[in-house]
Formats: C-alpha cells, structure tokens, sequence
C-alpha cells in the first residue's frame, strides 16, 4: 500500500489479486443478503470499484516496480 501512495500505481499482478479478493467478498455478501436494496449496493460498489481500479489506478509493468523498488530496497 505505501508503494501505491508513493507513485499512484500497481503492478497488473497486484490489481487482479486485490479485485479476485474483494469480489469474492462482495459475492459472498450479495448471496447472504436477503434484502434487494442491499444486493442493488454491493453490485453497484462492485461495478465502481472496476471502474476505479482500470481508470483511476495506474498499472506499472513489473520491470518498473522492479528499477524503482529493488535499487530502492537495496539502496538502504
């Protein structure tokens, strides 16, 4: 997470195990949810988290994270 508030990006590995997480937890709670107007929310924070993630999240290559990170780890 500090590497996202240093450069405003993520690795494409990074985005689709934090999305593969979060939705499992929002199918979860859309099948456990008896309530319409609750299931219409969770889809609907379901659909804007998407649209965050592809729009709003820069995707870095690994070779970026790589010359950033690693000089950066073993600069230290």
């Amino acid at each position: 997470m500090v590497r996202f508030k240093e450069n405003r990006g993520m690795t494409l590995k990074e985005k689709i195990r934090i999305n593969i997480i979060a939705d499992s937890f929002i199918i979860l709670s859309i099948i456990m949810v008896d309530i319409l107007i609750v299931r219409l929310f969770m889809i609907s924070l379901a659909l804007y988290k998407h649209y965050y993630f592809v729009k709003k999240i820069k995707t870095i290559s690994q070779e970026e994270y790589e010359a950033q990170y690693i000089k950066t780890d073993s600069a230290t």
